[in-house]
């Protein structure tokens, strides 16, 4: 649900910054003062990779919604990060974004990349293919013819998921357990005949002892592979409430191969301020929508305008931090930070008086749209802008 912005508009048309994001300012009355809005858009970015905990030892990072590619230049820089790659829904984007940043950077929507790796081998070199735009089109179509069903088609894969695994661990123990029994089977072969055979006997189970806990340390040894599979860490500025749908994403994230077990996420994000959703924060409460009908449809518009999936919009930071924090959510060590005050006011009075400045009509009315929009978000109270990061455990 993203719309693509000009860049020009904001960073004026000589420079070269293509930054676009809310900004994290001193205070509006610097931003007023001409505070250069790269420094504004670097600094949100840079408060995503403290509480991703980056550090000059990560070595992989993946960033989802990397725009023109400013962030995947600036976790370079910054942290001297071997491996940057970016995800970005845009096609132009990510062209743009190649280019100015040399970094790999995958065309598609960051929720079906996330998606698409659980059926992936999980390693931060493979990674889901690049889809057309037809394709997506046709995809997306079909998702909606058929979405009627997706519930009992997640019942039965649930279902079938367990029985499945379940079946592989058994394999396995039964691979071993045949070869501790052929072990036995030649010891009491080799016990009737000679002491020779004697010698021999105790050989051979040497020899089968020694496979069987070469066929263990083989499988820790691909269990700790699989732990260290992914990205170190996953990093979102300022994108992750355009994702259809969040909770979908982190469910999704929490058991594919994209960030490698004991890896950090963190985001820019965007809450409702009143809970309007079930416990299970992906349908509607109808007694709360009763009872806050002119909330509910603010925040519908607010949806359309802002291309925000409404089911985003839905609850308070707070239940999202009780879903991270769910014992079997797949996440641990989560951490937010409310910095509304630090976003809304200190873009709406750079775009203010960025739109005094601007030449053409079409410019000024993107800017005091922009601005005008934030104002009325931050005076409304219907949303709060949190930096939030977590653990995958």
């Amino acid at each position: 649900m993203y719309r693509e912005l000009n860049p020009a508009i904001y960073n004026g048309d000589g420079s070269e910054s293509t930054w676009i994001n809310l900004g994290y300012w001193p205070s509006p009355n610097i931003a007023k003062v001409n505070f250069p809005y790269q420094v504004a858009c670097e600094n949100l970015a840079l408060l995503v990779g403290e509480t991703a905990q980056l550090t000059e030892q990560t070595k992989s990072l993946l960033d989802l919604g990397c725009g023109r590619g400013d962030s995947l230049l600036l976790w370079r820089k910054k942290y001297g990060i071997a491996s940057v790659v970016g995800v970005n829904v845009t096609a132009s984007e990510c062209v743009a974004a190649r280019k100015r940043s040399s970094c790999e950077v995958h065309c598609q929507d960051a929720v079906t990349f996330v998606a698409d790796s659980l059926n992936a081998a999980g390693t931060q070199d493979v990674v889901p293919r690049e889809v057309s735009a037809a394709e997506a089109a046709e995809k997306k179509r079909k998702k909606r013819s058929t979405s009627g069903s997706t519930w009992l088609s997640n019942m039965v894969w649930s279902l079938v998921t367990p029985i499945l695994t379940k079946e592989e661990d058994g394999n396995d123990f039964v691979v071993v357990r045949n070869a501790e029994a052929e072990v036995e089977t030649d010891l009491k072969s080799f016990n009737s005949t000679s002491d020779n055979e004697d010698s021999l006997n105790g050989n051979e189970k040497s020899d089968s002892t020694e496979s069987i806990q070469s066929s263990h340390e083989g499988k820790k040894k691909q269990e700790k592979t699989e732990e260290r599979r992914g990205y170190e860490a996953v990093v979102i500025v300022d994108a992750l409430y355009h994702f259809d749908t969040r909770i979908d994403f982190f469910r999704n994230l929490s058991t594919s191969g994209v960030l490698q077990k004991g890896g950090r996420i963190a985001a820019i994000d965007v809450f409702g301020t009143k809970q309007l959703s079930s416990s299970s924060l992906t349908c509607l409460n109808l007694t709360s929508v009763v009872f806050s009908p002119l909330r509910t449809l603010l925040l519908k518009l607010l949806s359309i305008a802002g291309g925000i999936p409404f089911k985003n919009l839905m609850y308070k930071e707070e239940m999202f931090r009780n879903w991270c924090t769910a014992p079997d959510s797949g996440y641990t060590d989560y951490s937010s930070k409310d910095i509304t005050e630090r976003v809304l006011p200190g873009f709406f009075a750079f775009a203010w008086s960025k739109g005094h400045e601007a030449n053409s009509f079409t410019e000024k009315a993107a800017l005091y749209g922009s601005a005008l929009f934030m104002k009325v978000l931050y005076h409304s109270g219907l949303v709060r802008i949190y930096c939030h990061g977590m653990t995958r455990a």
